[in-house]
């Protein structure tokens, strides 16, 4: 029988980050073209500037999320409270679209807006100081955010979402290139698992050979969450529903330095599947497959 690979191997041989030189470029060039949208900036000091800056340019309030360096969350936060403390009636969190296209439209909640940064004392009795802080438009701060150095961090962070999602793209694709290979080698199909009992959401993929299963989950993350326990806790209902099924085996492929920073999540993941491999052991699965379908 094939032997697990040790949880010190498995977090020695992580590819703690995706190394993709065409990504890479792809990002400083998005990041070098977003550079001059941010010159008119140096106008919204005012709240006639403000208002002018809104009205003129689409992307103003993605801009503005940005100059300000808070995240999309906390300025949807601030949105929403906002819209409630005025009476709107809350369906959903409008996007920064959204947002804009109601400023343009509405006089009333333009003005509004606009006290979030002119006129703080108006919301002093809803929102916290270390909040209403980061909505100020000084001009000092203005010209300190938009010196190229400080542009330049604040327009990578506005980035990280995509560009962590693309890496984990990449990743994925590599992966699975890695284990077509070996199933085009076998004769093996690799899809979705059509097995409720096991696959209610129709979201888990295996490899087979219509009677014996090698069900495979992966994930690479670079940053901690909530997702990972989230994700751990799917393997670990997999690892149950597959519990006396001789003829299921799961394999669980992870990589990521936010794994490595994530003990727990790791543990349980590691501990509720039959193997347990990485990329740079992805050849590995040659012999997992030979042994499960008794391939010689």
């Amino acid at each position: 029988m094939i032997r697990k690979i040790s949880r010190d191997e498995i977090i020695k041989s992580t590819l703690m980050f995706w190394m993709d030189d065409d990504i890479e470029s792809k990002y400083e060039a998005k990041y070098e073209s977003e550079k001059p949208k941010y010159t008119a900036m140096l106008s919204i000091g005012t709240r006639d500037g403000l208002k002018a800056f809104i009205r003129n340019n689409s992307e103003s309030v993605k801009l503005l999320v940005t100059i300000l360096g808070v995240s999309g969350e906390k300025f949807k936060r601030v949105i929403t409270l906002l819209r409630i403390t005025k009476g709107y009636v809350i369906s959903s969190e409008w996007s920064e679209s959204k947002v804009r296209s109601e400023l343009c439209r509405n006089d009333e909640f333009m003005d509004e807006f606009c006290d979030l940064f002119f006129r703080q004392d108006v919301y002093r009795e809803i929102i916290p100081r270390s909040i209403l802080n980061d909505f100020q438009l000084d001009s000092e701060r203005l010209i300190r955010v938009c010196s190229r150095d400080v542009l330049m961090k604040l327009i990578k962070t506005s980035y990280t979402t995509a560009y962590n999602s693309e890496c984990a793209a990449a990743y994925s694709g590599k992966v699975l290139n890695g284990i077509k290979f070996y199933c085009d080698r076998y004769g093996l199909s690799f899809g979705k698992l059509k097995d409720t009992r096991v696959d209610p959401k129709d979201d888990i993929i295996a490899i087979s050979d219509g009677c014996k299963y090698i069900v495979v989950t992966m994930n690479y993350t670079v940053t901690t969450s909530n997702n990972q326990t989230i994700y751990a806790d799917k393997v670990q209902k997999i690892r149950s529903a597959i519990a006396g099924k001789d003829n299921y085996v799961l394999l669980n492929i992870l990589d990521g330095a936010g794994w490595v920073a994530r003990n727990a999540d790791f543990n349980k993941v590691y501990n509720n599947c039959n193997h347990f491999l990485n990329l740079s052991n992805i050849d590995k699965i040659d012999a997992i497959i030979k042994e499960t379908f008794n391939i010689r």
